[in-house]
């Protein structure tokens, strides 16, 4: 039995536990906190190449990709679980809740692998399935980055399932997709031409 498998046979229907690698949660702390600066300044760099990950390839008119996450937990619970919000908005596209879930649910482990964030997508690529899931089909995306649990749970639409991403990075992706949910972004380049996905309020450098 490999260490995912013992983490949710532990697990069963109680909150997620990991004891994540040492210092994996301030790492993405620093990268929550360096997200919010950018897209502060009405900006955000998209991923061209990455030498750790493998990137999907994206239809040039379809999307980019914001951001990326290796070694990601994934598996999908029935219907049944209870969410306590700390936090919640209303935007046009889908909800994002932020706070601690309770779970009643049956959680089923399905794979590991690593997580894209498009402008458009949510792409896992584990090592059993690939699940592509687009931002318009989302109907409510909710967070716990409690640091017992660290996780992110996704409901579609027409899927009696949700998916269950568990990885301290997830942090940062409630920081982008808040955005993406709450402004028009383009793509622009900046001053040295790098690629640069941008909101109205970004004036350029």
């Amino acid at each position: 039995m490999g260490l995912l498998d013992k983490i949710f046979d532990f697990m069963g229907s109680r909150v997620f536990y990991y004891p994540w690698p040492q210092g994996a949660i301030e790492v993405a702390e620093q990268q929550r906190d360096n997200f919010k600066r950018i897209i502060g300044d009405g900006f955000l760099p998209f991923l061209q190449e990455d030498p750790e990950i493998k990137l999907p390839r994206l239809p040039k008119d379809e999307g980019v990709i914001l951001s990326a996450s290796p070694n990601v937990s994934f598996g999908m619970e029935e219907a049944g679980r209870d969410f306590i919000a700390a936090s919640a908005g209303v935007t046009p596209g889908f909800w994002i809740h932020g706070g601690h879930l309770a779970s009643r649910g049956t959680i089923q482990k399905v794979d590991a692998g690593d997580l894209f964030l498009t402008n458009q997508r949510m792409i896992f690529m584990g090592e059993k399935r690939t699940v592509d899931i687009k931002l318009s089909d989302l109907i409510g995306v909710y967070f716990d980055e409690s640091r017992k649990n660290m996780s992110m749970r996704v409901h579609v639409k027409d899927k009696e399932m949700a998916y269950l991403f568990y990885h301290p990075i997830l942090m940062t992706y409630k920081i982008v997709m808040e955005a993406l949910n709450k402004e028009k972004w383009t793509i622009s380049h900046d001053d040295k031409g790098e690629p640069l996905y941008v909101s109205p309020r970004y004036k350029g450098y």
